[in-house]
């Protein structure tokens, strides 16, 4: 193309942009009228409804000085004054938007349902999946077998705005040529617009079907992309969550005048936190592999593969890396036999640790990296940190699981005494580790306000797929894998699983809290809202709990 071709392109593509932002802020400023809300007398409302309101990148405490501000009114009126709040709510490992959106839907670990990230590598099919483009987001639906809250109401009307993750809902809005311009020009908070006038949409599916959907998810994805493109410190974020703020409080509105929300249980939730990056605080991981290690490294971080697609020419490849969120890698490395092996401990070690053919420094060490774990034998997962290095072992008493933090076998003194949680700088929290075996719950109580929530558990359960990788490294405080962004996630960190959540509805407290909760738990919890606790059996055995019960017992702290 010649260069006078180039410029007039060019001139036109931003012609066209601007007449784009100026029709998407016109729609914007006409989308924030009240919401028409009108069932036709012959609709039926269940006694029990429920809607989930799902705020990607909802980091909390961010949301808390927001809140503290008076910046969010609709929320603090709704939800913070007039339902229950978990104090420290704990979403799934790893905390990125796949896994995490899966296990609100079927109440369970990413472990087990099968959706290992944004992106994933299974050695079992040298499958890839890469859920970051417009052609494949919604492949996620095809990825995973537990049943959705969706299939368990396959008899009732289920509605699903904007979520990527709706196996199992009857009707399914998603807006895609609106929403892709706005995407295209940045404009993320008119998304979140977006999924609050699509009310409307679910109004006219009622009238359609004669009865209001008994489940509604609102997913809001505007916010993470300005979290992720700005940081969230910013005071563009402050004003995307003013949006979400907004779009709620049309949505109650809308639901108070039609009459719907005095039947209505919500669900306030979100996938994982957000953490203000930089480029001095980038550790390039792949750059370390290839220097000190030696290794030949497919690197798919880089999202130059196929979306999916078996990965191919892997026989002269030492290892296969990963991430979806900037604060977290995967590694994968191949067996004896090849890719479909398992690798032994000693090889893995090998890349952790160093060996004599590759004397740097241990990757644990370096500055930037947080924790490094590795799968173990016998459903164990070790575990170093600067500050030690430690085994997570799994047995079952009568069927159930207990977990226990442990020294590593055959290492030196300094090794048996490592601390890599810091779970040992909290004198009661140190007790109960010594104390051994406890079961899965106990360690989400006892853990929920560190360092580390809610870890020993989460991360043995994390390893049992293997899309979960060999090794997996979380970064530290900051601290990032690959910048390119102002903000990012995936790591254990509480800055990035410790989130918000509440629940609100007919007869839940007013202005109470809870201690400690899942993500897993939302699906379990809203089945018994409905009534229709019965039908999880069909899910099989499932990760979360109902807290129904525990959250109507749910103390006041307000008067």
């Amino acid at each position: 193309m010649s260069r006078m071709r180039k410029i007039i392109l060019r001139c036109m593509l931003a012609t066209i942009a601007a007449s784009l932002a100026a029709w998407v802020t016109f729609s914007g400023c006409v989308s924030d009228r009240p919401l028409r809300v009108v069932l036709d007398p012959d609709v039926v409302v269940p006694d029990n409804c429920a809607m989930i309101l799902f705020v990607d990148g909802m980091d909390q405490p961010r949301t808390r000085e927001l809140l503290a501000r008076g910046a969010l009114p609709h929320i603090r009126e709704h939800f913070v004054e007039r339902g229950v709040e978990v104090e420290n709510a704990i979403v799934s490992l790893p905390p990125t938007t796949y896994p995490n959106a899966v296990s609100l839907l079927t109440g369970r670990l990413p472990g087990h349902h099968g959706i290992l990230g944004n992106q994933w590598y299974d050695r079992d099919t040298m499958l890839f999946c890469n859920y970051g483009t417009s052609e494949s987001y919604r492949s996620v639906n095809e990825h995973f077998t537990s049943p959705t809250l969706y299939d368990l109401l396959a008899d009732e009307l289920t509605v699903n705005v904007q979520c990527h993750t709706s196996r199992g809902a009857t009707h399914s809005i998603d807006n895609v040529n609106m929403s892709a311009i706005k995407w295209f020009l940045g404009w993320y908070e008119g998304y979140d617009r977006r999924t609050g006038l699509s009310v409307e949409e679910v109004a006219e599916i009622a009238n359609r079907e004669k009865r209001w959907p008994i489940v509604t998810m609102l997913y809001f994805p505007g916010l993470d992309e300005v979290g992720h493109a700005c940081g969230v410190e910013t005071e563009r974020y402050a004003g995307a969550m003013r949006t979400v703020d907004a779009q709620i409080g049309r949505v109650m509105s809308a639901l108070e005048r039609a009459g719907i929300r005095r039947r209505t249980y919500f669900a306030l939730v979100t996938d994982h936190g957000h953490v203000q990056t930089s480029p001095q605080r980038t550790f390039e991981l792949i750059r370390w592999l290839r220097e000190q290690r030696g290794l030949r490294v497919r690197d798919l971080l880089s999202h130059d593969e196929d979306d999916v697609e078996p990965l191919k020419r892997l026989e002269h490849v030492d290892a296969v890396a990963l991430d979806g969120a900037y604060r977290r890698a995967v590694i994968h490395v191949p067996g004896p036999g090849g890719w479909r092996e398992q690798p032994s401990l000693e090889a893995v070690m090998r890349i952790v640790a160093g060996s004599d053919t590759a004397p740097g420094p241990p990757l644990f060490e370096c500055h930037g990296v947080g924790l490094v774990c590795v799968r173990g034998a016998d459903a164990s997962v070790l575990v170093f940190s600067p500050a030690g290095q430690a085994v997570i072992e799994r047995r079952f008493v009568e069927g159930a699981p207990q977990y226990r933090v442990a020294a590593p076998p055959d290492g030196p003194e300094a090794r048996e005494v490592g601390d890599p949680l810091g779970y040992r700088q909290d004198p009661s929290l140190s007790a109960f580790v010594d104390a051994g075996w406890h079961p899965s719950r106990e360690w989400l109580t006892a853990t929920a306000t560190s360092r580390y929530p809610d870890f020993v558990p989460q991360i043995v359960e994390m390893f049992e797929s293997p899309r979960a990788g060999d090794i997996v490294v979380f970064a530290d405080e900051g601290w990032t894998f690959r910048h390119g962004e102002q903000g990012g996630h995936g790591s254990a960190l509480c800055t990035d699983v410790r989130v918000s959540m509440y629940f609100a509805g007919p007869d839940v407290p007013q202005g109470a809290k809870l201690p400690c909760a899942r993500l897993v738990d939302v699906m379990p919890t809203v089945m018994s809202m409905l009534g229709r606790a019965d039908r999880l059996s069909a899910a099989g055995p499932l990760d979360g709990m109902d807290l129904f019960a525990t959250i109507r017992a749910a103390g006041t702290t307000v008067p």
